[in-house]
């Protein structure tokens, strides 16, 4: 009897993976099924309704005593499926229902659905695709097209994006794809798994899980253009990987552990204005300047680790004293590059990358060619603690440059999408830089300054009715015309930090994105760019009064 099409969801279960490593539960809690009689179902008994793939998929009626294996709704059921190929065994994990939710993260092979689906679709059939934005936050986000794509169309930067997943179709009028089509089916969704919908059952599956082995283990993605993907992997949570990432972490932080870097920096954009200062836990008697590791061992003297530093608020006070401006863990603010077995893992915001030592190679050498040659050469004054905020930096920074303007905080509303843009912090109109500036804090602030500069020199460059918003501005805070010769694009775009004095060194996710943002800006018309680090001497802590403390 012919296949009936069914929804096919599988992994490809790690080479050496004993049935008892598969399973979050231990298999010998687990029920078992056989059917028709080689097919032996794991699963977790529920009160259930039969669902239809059960005859669909093993060509059989279920007796009555079984149904409670099959709830249309909610049944949890794996078959494992072991297939070999050239004398290799290989194993699958094929869910029924929510039965992945059955597999240990560590059980199966995390990319063999994506890198499946990028071997065999073509490099413009892609209809959806999930990628992890590496630029500031972590942030997860899925982008699908009307129609069939490519990578461009999805707009997908290859420094700082992780490819999570891709959806992508195969065409029965193009003769190579409609082969695979036979294999495949018409669609194939990947994560982890790969999910298709075709011809396939108990009695045939196996063509399919040969098929899917082959096309995992081959490069065709390179030559396709996504070789970039192998750069970066998300380590999940709740793996063995994680774990041991954690357990290296905590002896960075007990100092038996050498080759790592760790500190703690804000871990979102904040409004400096609004902070008094920051305090760790219920110490809101002692303030200090900024969130710093040597800040916390003040305050925390019983040991530092991980379970620690989950467990502590780093608090900013509200420059009216009385309530919590921000509060994060310490934990989230923690930034540290380590590594494990020859491997560089670095954490941020509570993630954990495993990176590849030639990609971190390429991006300390693009970022120190810009440290070594495109340094600014404007002489930035030190910051200091009566500069009290940003702004006051800025303010007092712009009176020590003839003829130049304070744009700090002062918003253009501008539409397309960008509602209010600011311009730039400090306009040096004589010299023509557009300077902006921002207190080092974690990747998601550096990210908004990178962010900040790149936009507004693209809208300079290409939006004639921000340019006379901006000119607008101008003559609005200085009272006199200016007017950005010619289109605007032959103008220096300056990032000020405000960091410690002496320092130079970004996280590596803050370096992949400068040198991104240093790229397209050289790429635009006319457009220069530079870098100032600032020295920082603003003093640690702060001073509390009784009042306040008490």
């Amino acid at each position: 009897m012919a296949a009936k099409t069914n929804r096919i969801n599988f992994y490809l279960i790690k080479d050496g993976m004993a049935r008892k490593e598969i399973f979050k539960t231990p298999v010998e809690e687990l029920e078992t099924l056989t059917v028709p009689e080689e097919n032996v179902l794991y699963y977790n008994p529920k009160v259930v309704i039969t669902a239809p793939w059960v005859k669909d998929f093993f060509n059989t009626e279920i007796k009555k005593d079984d149904r409670h294996v099959f709830n249309a709704a909610s049944s949890q059921v794996v078959l494992l499926r072991t297939v070999t190929l050239n004398n290799i065994d290989v194993t699958f994990a094929i869910c029924f229902g929510t039965g992945y939710h059955m597999l240990k993260k560590d059980a199966y092979e995390p990319r063999f659905g994506l890198v499946s689906v990028l071997n065999i679709v073509s490099e413009n059939s892609l209809r959806k695709i999930d990628k992890h934005d590496i630029s500031g936050t972590p942030k997860f986000t899925a982008e699908q097209l009307s129609k069939k794509g490519g990578q461009m169309d999805f707009g997908l930067d290859v420094e700082l994006d992780i490819l999570l997943g891709a959806t992508g179709t195969l065409d029965k009028k193009i003769k190579k794809e409609a082969r695979l089509r036979k294999l495949f089916g018409t669609t194939l969704s990947s994560k982890a798994n790969l999910s298709i919908n075709a011809k396939y059952d108990a009695n045939n599956i196996d063509r399919l899980l040969k098929a899917s082995y082959i096309a995992f283990k081959t490069k065709r993605y390179e030559d396709k253009g996504f070789a970039w993907i192998d750069k970066i992997d998300l380590v999940k949570k709740k793996t063995l990987k994680h774990s041991q990432l954690i357990a290296k972490l905590d002896e960075c932080l007990t100092g038996s552990a050498t080759n790592y870097k760790i500190w703690l920096a804000v871990p979102e954009l904040v409004e400096w204005q609004d902070i008094k200062g920051f305090y760790f836990g219920n110490g809101k008697d002692t303030l200090f300047e900024d969130v710093t590791f040597d800040a916390f061992k003040e305050i925390v003297t019983d040991g530092i680790n991980v379970q620690k530093l989950q467990s502590v608020d780093v608090n900013a006070l509200h420059a009216n004293g009385e309530k919590i401006a921000y509060s994060w863990s310490a934990y989230q603010c923690l930034y540290a590059e380590v590594s494990l077995d020859n491997t560089a893992y670095i954490l941020i915001n509570s993630e954990w990358y495993r990176l590849k030592d030639d990609f971190i190679t390429e991006t300390n050498n693009k970022y120190q060619n810009i440290i070594e040659n495109h340094s600014s050469s404007i002489n930035f004054k030190d910051y200091q603690t009566a500069d009290v905020n940003e702004n006051g930096y800025n303010t007092n920074m712009t009176l020590q440059i003839a003829n130049a303007v304070c744009m700090d905080a002062k918003n253009i509303n501008h539409g397309g999408g960008y509602s209010k843009i600011e311009f730039c912090d400090i306009f040096d109109r004589d010299n023509r830089k557009i300077i902006h500036i921002k207190k080092y804090s974690g990747s998601s602030v550096l990210s908004h300054l990178f962010a900040q500069g790149f936009v507004s020199a693209q809208l300079l460059l290409d939006d004639a009715g921000f340019k006379s918003k901006v000119e607008e501005k101008i003559k609005e805070i200085s009272n006199d015309d200016y007017s950005f010769e010619g289109d605007g694009a032959e103008y220096e775009i300056v990032f000020g930090i405000i960091a410690k004095p002496e320092t130079k060194e970004l996280p590596l996710f803050s370096k992949i994105n400068l040198n991104n943002i240093f790229g397209r800006i050289r790429n635009m018309r006319g457009y220069t760019a530079s870098i100032a680090f600032i020295p920082n001497n603003a003093s640690l802590t702060l001073a509390q009064d009784s009042d306040e403390a008490a």
